[in-house]
């Protein structure tokens, strides 16, 4: 767990009830209602949306440019060549 980003562990976690819904569907042979089947749809659609959104993992952080020597002396008159 100490591997996985943080956004991949949240999308698992709160997937966890629709599993167990299906399981009890499944296995134990319960019956959901039209709301309990959309709210397990709406589930599976956002899934799929985040499995195919862009990420930006793959983006590197911008590097910090040093500033030019000429804004230091600007700001600091001691700083200013004679």
């Amino acid at each position: 767990l100490t591997k996985v980003p943080a956004s991949t562990a949240t999308t698992v976690t709160l997937t966890e009830p629709a599993i167990a819904t299906l399981l009890a569907v499944l296995i134990v042979g319960e019956r959901l209602e039209i709301l309990g089947w959309a709210g397990l749809a709406v589930i599976a659609v956002v899934r799929v949306i985040l499995a195919v959104a862009p990420t930006n993992a793959d983006e590197h952080p911008p590097v910090p440019t040093a500033a030019p020597d000429n804004v230091n002396a600007a700001r600091e008159p001691s700083l200013q060549r004679s």
